[in-house]
């Protein structure tokens, strides 16, 4: 079971998760010219879609709050599942479209990561609620160079420092970026 940090008074008012979702590179092996595929656990630790499911996500955050869910486009039908589960509203989809990625075979090339967006909270006199900061200059779809493997790009960061409230949290980060506290056991 993964504890998460507590929370500061009144909760998170920015909370971005990028969840070890439970990859395996499949490598080939041949074996008398035939060719056979095993599951190879990736990276860093995984876990399961429904551990991930039961992260208490929610309770991390304020009354009225922005969660931003990374997954890829294999976890995406499941973040939409789990994403009430976590106690906030899916609203959009943000693309991060990278310079370059895998293309397996008979298919496009895999260059793009996504971030649903949801929100908790209730609209009050008309006014959305949690509300974001600035729009200006806030693209769903943005270009960003790739880091280490599963590392987010920074360009993401510093948008939702200018668009969103802190206090902000980076569940599962892989380095810290100014103006988020940092969770996770690669930073």
């Amino acid at each position: 079971m993964i504890i998460l940090p507590n929370p500061p008074p009144g909760g998170y008012k920015t909370i971005v998760v990028d969840p070890p979702w439970p990859y395996y590179r499949c490598t080939t092996r041949t074996t008398k010219g035939v060719r056979a595929q095993t599951q190879v656990p990736d990276r860093y630790p995984v876990l399961t879609q429904a551990e991930i499911k039961r992260l208490r996500i929610g309770d991390l955050a304020a009354d009225t709050a922005h969660l931003f869910l990374w997954t890829t486009q294999r976890f995406l039908p499941v973040a939409l599942e789990i994403m009430p589960w976590y106690g906030f509203r899916y609203v959009f989809t943000m693309v991060w479209h990278k310079p370059a990625g895998p293309q397996p075979i008979g298919y496009p090339a895999y260059n793009a990561e996504f971030v649903l967006y949801g929100k908790r909270g209730k609209n009050l006199g008309g006014a959305r609620v949690p509300g974001f900061l600035d729009t200006k200059s806030f693209p769903m779809c943005f270009n960003a160079p790739r880091g280490r493997h599963s590392e987010k790009p920074a360009e993401f960061y510093e948008l939702l420092r200018r668009v969103t409230p802190g206090p902000r949290i980076d569940l599962f980060a892989r380095k810290r970026h100014p103006g988020f506290d940092a969770w996770g056991n690669e930073i």
